[in-house]
């Protein structure tokens, strides 16, 4: 079958099914992304004071993980998120860390300011 063999005459499949095969999951990146979870957590939850279910519930919409997944996440990453406390890392240093990353509270995290307080809810 001509389709199978490139220009030069070498067989295109025969160097295909020699390639390494995985299951299109980078161990690096993984790690890379669970510290990356970890480190938000800790911003949500020792910068910000967030309750823990705030917390899950900001990580559950940013990483798209269960509920589930990122708990044993946060329990294997234990130590990370300690040493993070240890060290007292702020906000400054997580975004030199991950600069990609936005370091601002969630809109949804913000008190309620004097205004929102102040609104007349019954005038007519």
């Amino acid at each position: 079958n001509p389709n199978l063999y490139n220009r030069l005459g070498f067989c295109i499949f025969a160097v295909m099914s020699n390639l390494p095969q995985s299951k299109g999951r980078n161990t690096e990146l993984i790690r890379y992304r669970n510290e990356k979870l970890a480190a938000r957590f800790y911003y949500y939850s020792f910068i910000l004071g967030l309750k823990f279910s705030r917390c899950l519930e900001h990580l559950i919409l940013e990483f798209d993980l269960s509920e589930s997944r990122i708990c044993d996440l946060i329990s294997d990453y234990a130590a990370y998120i300690s040493n993070l406390e240890y060290r007292n890392i702020g906000i400054s240093q997580l975004k030199q860390t991950y600069p990609f990353m936005v370091w601002t509270p969630p809109a949804s995290s913000y008190k309620s300011n004097a205004r929102q307080l102040s609104l007349d809810l019954f005038s007519e």
